[in-house]
């Protein structure tokens, strides 16, 4: 036991702190509408490795049976590893011209006095929750509300992935292409998963045949990925623009609480409400996600211009300064 939790206590450590790591990198090494782009191609190949993982691990304990599990951790281990080699080969950019920021003696108090952000951050946690319900509610929901086959659930991750690793650099890019700006765009997808948590309800009132619910769920399931390829890339692109350059790594860790708390707070909820009746949890879901794209157009207007605008027009850059750094030559020029 005190080995099985120094190991979990490491995991657990890295997967927490690999997403606020990856948001600041990405800060680093990408400027503009590219943040975009980087967030979505990120997500599509997560969802595609995690897909090939699948696959793989299910093919290896086919072959092998129980004893391969040793094997796949070692794999596993080879993979960390030479992921971690070609992340060290990257470099930040840096505009010409452009001075290095100086890191200031701020602690998270900085952040804390920052209210955008903190609006910011709570919006996510609403949009969060409705992340955690595929993996938590769906198939509890599936279970004991509609009384469905366990297929179902595997159905429902199987298109999820898909459309993620499929579409999901395609639906980011016609976003971008579109001009919205990032708080609209994360609020459109905050919308299309409150339609899909209404259509749950929907379906769980009405309890159609096996087949009409199949149907009706994987339409669900891309409604919901559709919200999640809309939300994602522009939601985090909003979030690492919005934090200062000299302390973006405080903010990013604020922000990842978002996510953190919903994860932790997602299973007791889901698992009391579905108690209660099977609908209440996609009630409060939908509510929680108007909620979030609500407070995301409401602060449109106090983010700074480089957060809320992938490409800013010059004229509102010209007018604005990024807290926490001086105006620069770039901008002033801009």
């Amino acid at each position: 036991m005190p080995a099985f939790a120094a190991v979990a206590l490491i995991t657990a450590l890295a997967d927490r702190s690999f997403p606020i790591v990856q948001q600041a990198l990405i800060g680093e090494v990408a400027r503009g509408a590219a943040r975009d782009r980087l967030q979505a191609s990120l997500r599509a190949l997560q969802n595609a490795g995690m897909g090939a993982g699948a696959l793989l691990v299910s093919g290896v304990l086919a072959l092998w049976g129980t004893g391969a599990f040793t094997h796949t951790a070692w794999g596993n281990a080879l993979a960390f590893a030479v992921a971690g080699l070609l992340v060290s080969r990257v470099r930040p950019v840096r505009e010409a011209g452009t001075p290095s920021v100086q890191r200031p003696a701020a602690g998270y108090r900085m952040v804390l006095r920052d209210r955008p952000f903190l609006g910011l951050t709570a919006a996510n946690f609403l949009t969060a929750l409705g992340y955690a319900a595929l993996s938590v509610l769906f198939p509890l929901y599936i279970a004991t509300w509609l009384h469905g086959p366990d297929s179902l659930t595997g159905a429902a991750f199987t298109v999820n992935t898909a459309l993620c690793a499929g579409i999901g650099v395609l639906v980011a890019g016609r976003v971008r292409r579109s001009g919205a700006r990032r708080t609209r765009s994360a609020a459109l997808g905050s919308l299309l998963f409150a339609a899909a948590f209404v259509a749950q309800i929907v379906l769980g009132t009405l309890r159609p045949g096996q087949t009409v619910t199949l149907v009706a769920l994987l339409a669900i399931v891309v409604v919901y990925t559709l919200g999640e390829l809309v939300h994602s890339p522009s939601g985090g692109a909003l979030s690492v623009s919005a934090a200062p350059e000299a302390v973006r790594g405080r903010y990013l860790a604020t922000y990842q609480l978002s996510y953190s708390l919903a994860t932790a707070l997602a299973p007791s909820l889901f698992t009391g409400l579905l108690a209660l009746d099977g609908r209440l949890p996609w009630a409060v879901l939908a509510v929680a996600a108007t909620g979030a794209a609500a407070a995301l157009l409401r602060l449109e207007r106090h983010l700074p211009a480089e957060a809320v605008y992938a490409e800013p027009p010059a004229a509102v850059v010209a007018g604005s300064t990024p807290r926490g750094a001086e105006p620069t030559a770039a901008t002033t020029t801009a």
